[in-house]
């Protein structure tokens, strides 16, 4: 067993014990020092320290116990061997209880104080290395629980991202978590203000007065501009950060870091430590990662931005398609208006001719008043139905309909047709009729565009018939049943696949107007219901609502 530069001291005022003691330390290749009293042993504690201490319990002056315990005092880690008689039992326990790592008893032999010393030093090697071996994990563990803290604090600032609503509360939060993360003492945010060369400090921590009033307002730390540029992060300490005023008045030590979006530099991030311990490549790598929770948020604020814009602008445009309905509305009621008086006014005259009372007419003469009587009445009901439509959006917004009633609301407006057709309708209601989900002005333009394509179809002198009930689920349906005039192919593909148009006329009548089966469909679709037709004969054709 070697050890460099190692000395064992001897501290023994009896010539004969230290002679073997120095024997037995020089074969185990260790430099022996003899120190005759407890006094030198104090004096030589301010050279190198001693691998072990062999000490005599009776020294003259300081004995070996009062040294075990000025050198405990002196915090001197080496251990010591205490050499005794063999009767003093007890002194040797108050040796051990003092830090005595173990003992000789004289007289002994050269063997007894070599392994002695062996085991000793092999001891206290072991308590080094378990030593140095806990300090290493309290480190490792230290570095761990401070990696730790830093991903809380990434994570926090994730959900930070994702969750803060107020734009201050996150600018505030983000240059917390990179101060905590970076263990800097003070720091600031720093945003490109657009379209112009300027930056604003949007968050700021612990600065000195004097810079804190800039608070969200323009600022130049003489710094942020210069790393904007270059796009990279500098870690700043000493000399050079002495360059910088804003920086060397805050701290000694500083990190700057650019935060960077998808299109620009849109902010940079300053921390900043009042003691001189510069910053470390790792805490570059942290603070990088913070700052580009800032471009997140600062894009996501981008895009808040932009849809609200968008909604302000849908807004406005469903603003004007609702004035734009109104003012069709209106131009419908007020074209009704004016074409049923001057319509109104010529029926009348028009009844006056064929029933003669303004003087006999010919036989030509009363077929031709008799036609142009035809023409006033459907021109008539077109204005009666113009203000129909008119009217249509002064309806309350209601959810829940009842099927009879929008029924019997719309029969009268197609009585005139049904009239002039030769065709009645024929009504079959369900009783305890119960509302459906449905809105009843567009209920109502289902129900008119079927019974208008029922109508135009419709043979002379036949029924429409219109059925309300429940199926085997409860569900409510209407039933509206014609018998069909001789269809043509297309005709009759083209209303089994619900694609007739609204306007129905033949060459000599008018029979109604509605929005098409098609849009029909669509309109039922919207609020759960099924709108079908079924030609269970040539002679039948059925609407299922």
């Amino acid at each position: 067993m070697t050890t460099s530069n190692g000395y064992i001291w001897i501290v023994e005022h009896q010539s004969e014990i230290a002679a073997l003691l120095q024997q037995a330390v020089q074969a185990l290749g260790y430099q022996a020092r003899l120190l005759s009293s407890g006094g030198e042993a104090l004096a030589a504690l301010g050279e190198a320290p001693p691998v072990l201490v062999i000490a005599d319990l009776h020294l003259p002056g300081l004995s070996g116990k009062d040294l075990l315990v000025a050198l405990q005092a002196q915090s001197i880690d080496a251990p010591v061997i205490i050499v005794a008689g063999s009767e003093e039992q007890g002194d040797i326990i108050q040796a051990f209880r003092l830090g005595a790592a173990d003992y000789l008893q004289w007289p002994m032999r050269e063997t007894e104080v070599v392994a002695a010393v062996e085991r000793v030093i092999a001891r206290d090697r072991a308590r080094q290395e378990r030593d140095a071996l806990v300090k290493q994990v309290n480190e490792v563990n230290a570095t761990l629980q401070h990696r730790l803290q830093e991903l809380q604090t990434i994570s926090a600032l994730g959900k930070a991202v994702v969750s803060t609503t107020s734009q201050q509360a996150l600018f505030t939060k983000i240059l917390e978590g990179a101060a905590h993360i970076s263990r800097s003492d003070a720091g600031w945010l720093l945003l490109r203000v657009p379209r112009q060369n300027t930056w604003l400090l949007a968050a700021q921590k612990s600065l000195p007065e004097a810079y804190a009033r800039y608070l969200h307002r323009s600022w130049n730390d003489g710094i942020s501009a210069r790393v904007a540029a270059a796009e990279k992060p500098v870690l700043l300490s000493g000399q050079t950060l002495s360059r910088y005023a804003v920086l060397s008045r805050v701290g000694k030590a500083a990190a700057v870091v650019p935060v960077r979006t998808s299109k620009d530099v849109a902010g940079v991030l300053v921390v900043v430590r009042t003691e001189a311990h510069p910053y470390t490549s790792h805490d570059q790598a942290m603070l990088t990662a913070v700052a580009d929770y800032a471009a997140i948020a600062l894009n996501n604020m981008r895009m808040v931005h932009v849809l609200e814009e968008r909604a302000r602008r849908l807004e406005h445009m469903a603003a004007r398609l609702q004035i734009d309905e109104q003012i069709k509305a209106s131009l419908l009621s007020n074209a009704s208006m004016v074409l049923r008086e001057p319509l109104n006014s010529a029926l009348g005259y028009a009844d006056m001719m064929a029933d003669e009372h303004l003087g006999s007419l010919t036989m030509e003469q009363l077929q031709a008043v008799e036609v142009i009587r035809q023409k006033l009445r459907i021109t008539t009901q077109v204005a009666e139905y113009l203000t129909s439509l008119s009217e249509q959006d002064k309806l309350p917004s209601e959810q829940n309909a009842f099927v009879q009633s929008v029924v019997q609301s719309v029969l009268p407006h197609l009585q005139f047709v049904a009239k002039q057709r030769k065709v009645t309708f024929v009504v079959e209601f369900a009783p305890d009729e119960k509302s459906v989900s449905f809105s009843p002005a567009h209920l109502e333009r289902v129900i008119e565009a079927i019974l208008v394509n029922a109508l135009g179809f419709a043979r002379p002198g036949t029924q429409i018939t219109l059925s309300t009930g429940y199926d085997d689920q409860q569900r409510p349906y209407l039933h509206i049943r014609s018998q069909p005039q001789e269809l043509t192919p297309a005709q009759r593909r083209r209303l089994l696949k619900l694609e007739t148009q609204g306007l129905l006329r033949s060459t000599h009548q008018f029979n109604g107007v509605s929005v098409g089966l098609s849009l029909a469909r669509k309109i039922a679709a919207l609020h759960g219901a099924v709108l079908s037709v079924h030609a269970s004969s040539r002679d039948e054709i059925a609407f299922t609502l």
